[in-house]
């Protein structure tokens, strides 16, 4: 069970975190929308998922639904699980054999891959439970890991209000959209691979160009070849520095894999 926490955020922020709660790969996913009376988004909060039986809305000191023993996630509202959140979070509860607490991304993306940032304050955590009991996290991991983001912009839209014919009128218009993209795209492809040919066949030229002036002399056939030498001269310092560029990358990332147990204990 996905409780979200709808607090005083907007229906659309809201919104966002029940449609990406409901599309985790979970199958038996059910999701708590937690709200008071007066919440200004109630109403159309209730409308939106009236047609799923997988969500219910109840008050914020209302009981969760259930026996007890089913794994609890408590989400703020804005915050996006990602499709393999939920079973990695119920795979770390069972493993830490009780709660778990899990800090969102937020403006400081440095700390982001840090377990210990769930310590922080002014965090927000998204928390794992059996019963949804609230007690002490045994474990904290980094949100970024296990898929969870913290956009803090509601990417739900409400759908604009109309009638049949309104509808397939805007059906037809976004088929005409597709179908002009999809023509641009395959057109853009056809100029590139026009403009490859193109450059291909001006390649042959100058290269045949050259082997004509250097069959003139011996000087024109030194200063053909020297060119040669140039071009693949440059070419192997151009692979050279792209591997030293590629050793340098896993040496960093081998020393912060080294560093990051190190600021764990801190």
């Amino acid at each position: 069970m996905v409780d979200v926490d709808a607090d005083r955020q907007p229906a659309a922020t809201v919104l966002t975190s029940v449609d990406a709660a409901l599309a985790a790969r979970s199958p038996a996913v059910r999701v708590l929308v937690r709200m008071a009376d007066g919440h200004p988004g109630r109403g159309a909060i209730e409308a939106a998922c009236a047609a799923d039986p997988r969500i219910a809305i109840v008050d914020r000191d209302a009981t969760r639904p259930g026996d007890g023993r089913a794994l609890v996630i408590a989400v703020p509202a804005g915050v996006e699980p990602g499709e393999q959140t939920l079973e990695q979070l119920a795979r770390l509860v069972d493993e830490a054999g009780g709660p778990v607490a899990a800090a969102v991304p937020g403006a400081l993306r440095w700390l982001d891959g840090f377990d210990w940032a769930a310590r922080l304050p002014h965090r927000r955590v998204v928390r794992a439970s059996i019963g949804g009991d609230g007690g002490r996290p045994r474990r904290r991991v980094a949100g970024a890991r296990i898929g969870i983001v913290g956009r803090g912009v509601a990417r739900f839209r409400f759908p604009p209000p109309g009638e049949l014919p309104h509808e397939r009128s805007e059906h037809l218009r976004h088929r005409a959209r597709l179908n002009t993209n999809d023509a641009r795209v395959a057109g853009g492809a056809q100029r590139l691979a026009r403009e490859r040919l193109a450059l291909r066949r001006h390649q042959a030229r100058i290269a045949s160009a050259e082997r004509r002036i250097g069959s003139t002399g011996a000087l024109a056939w030194i200063a053909w070849r020297a060119r040669q030498l140039g071009s693949l001269a440059r070419a192997g310092a151009g692979m050279v520095a792209e591997l030293g560029g590629a050793l340098r990358r896993r040496l960093r990332r081998l020393v912060r894999l080294l560093l990051r147990p190190l600021l764990r204990r801190l």
